[in-house]
């Protein structure tokens, strides 16, 4: 039978991830493969989500125990999140998910859509996987490990490299020519490098095991890094994902409750600047903030004027201020308000400029002196913004970038 393992919520800022671990698992138990492992991003708004909220699955043929395959699995969770992650020390609740996949159905694919777009408690999870079949382990963590199971395409691929454990902690060195060498198979790799910081983007930060990650459309491009890449340190190896990265599932049900994300047009009310360079826009009732840090956007939102009509596409969060404040990640512009400049006639003999004489007067040649009667000229105002899409450049781990045109049945369309 072809068996999902799921997991979620074994990392800590102390060290350790809920990838590494499913790397650590492959490797001890020899677990045979009937698909890549697949890296779910949940949504991305959940306020004591993890860092990137993702849970990790992988497919697998097995004819033995389930229950005795959950046991031992488990087992090694506690071994895990005790001595490595030390994630019980920072209030980490992991979980484990474990179901013969001609159990699963669209309740898994419902399950997903709620994970990865809203807030799901534990009950529910529990509740589908006791009427379901699937085995459960654990607490907080059984959300993301069994929503992890409704995720199927369509997906991009993150090839992501493993430290040695007496690296831990210290500071990664990365080839910087090599990571921006890689943009000449874009779109087939992107994301690699920050070129307003001059930093590598496919760098991990942190005391976790990750060297780094590179993201791509491509299987076959990423399966070929490891043999050519120059690392400067030697790693424990490194695991190719299917990954809901890219794909924009936090938008399959969009809302506007707390924590969820939005997407719905709008009209301009207001704007104004605020301390630091942020941007917070009323748009028709509702506040939303455009960040210093998501630079062309910032700038982008900044030339909107009162009515203008945007849609707006981004994070809900509560504030103690303004209610509830819309965290903007994406905006589109679908219209925009003309603004007239109106200039006085130039003068019908010479062409100069000229000055208005008063209500009843007419106009005055500034240069030749000629008097005449005429009507002032209207102007468009030049905005400085056209319609169409604009995004934060460094964006979101679920967040679809421009140059991915649309979605397929499968992977993404480059």
């Amino acid at each position: 039978m072809i068996v999902s393992i799921g997991l979620d919520d074994h990392d800590s800022p102390r060290g350790g991830c809920t990838t590494h671990f499913l790397f650590v698992l492959l490797r001890k138990f020899g677990l045979e493969l009937v698909d890549l492992p697949y890296l779910v991003r949940l949504n991305p708004n959940i306020p004591w989500k993890t860092r990137g909220n993702a849970s990790v699955r992988v497919r697998v043929r097995y004819e033995g125990d389930l229950l005795q395959l959950a046991d031992l699995i488990w087992d090694e969770t506690e071994r895990y999140v005790n001595e490595v992650s030390q994630g019980y020390k920072y209030k980490r609740s992991p979980g484990l998910a474990l179901i013969d996949e001609a159990f699963l159905g669209q309740w898994a694919s419902r399950l997903y859509e709620s994970a990865v777009t809203e807030v799901v408690l534990p009950e529910v999870a529990r509740k589908l996987a006791a009427k379901h079949g699937a085995i459960l382990r654990g607490g907080r963590g059984v959300i993301g490990a069994l929503a992890s199971m409704g995720f199927t395409s369509p997906y991009t691929y993150e090839l992501i490299f493993y430290r040695r454990m007496e690296k831990w902690g210290t500071t990664r060195v990365i080839d910087e020519d090599q990571i921006r060498q890689l943009d000449s198979f874009f779109p087939l790799l992107f994301y690699n490098y920050d070129y307003v910081k001059r930093k590598p983007l496919v760098q991990s930060r942190g005391n976790d095991p990750v060297l780094m990650g590179i993201r791509g459309l491509s299987f076959e491009l990423l399966n070929w890094i490891p043999s050519v890449i120059n690392l400067h340190e030697e790693i424990d190896g490194y695991l190719i994902y299917k990954t809901n990265q890219h794909s924009d599932h936090h938008l399959l049900k969009p809302s506007s409750k707390p924590y969820g994300t939005i997407m719905e047009e709008c009209e301009v009310n207001g704007i104004s600047s605020l301390k630091g360079g942020d941007v917070l826009l009323n748009c028709s009732g509702r506040s939303v903030v455009a960040f210093k840090e998501t630079r062309e956007l910032n700038r982008a939102v900044s030339e909107l004027r009162p009515g203008d009509r945007i849609i707006i596409v981004g994070a809900v969060r509560p504030s103690s201020r303004l209610s509830k404040i819309v965290e903007l990640e994406r905006m589109v512009v679908v219209e925009l308000k003309s603004e007239l400049l109106y200039e006085n006639p130039t003068c019908p003999l010479c062409g100069a400029s000229t000055e208005s004489l008063g209500s009843r007067g007419g106009y005055r040649c500034r240069k030749c002196h000629h008097r005449f009667n005429g009507v002032r000229r209207a102007i468009e105002v030049h905005r400085g913004l056209s319609l169409g899409t604009y995004q934060a450049p460094l964006y979101r781990h679920l967040t679809r970038p421009l140059f991915l045109p649309g979605l397929s049945n499968g992977n993404l369309d480059g």
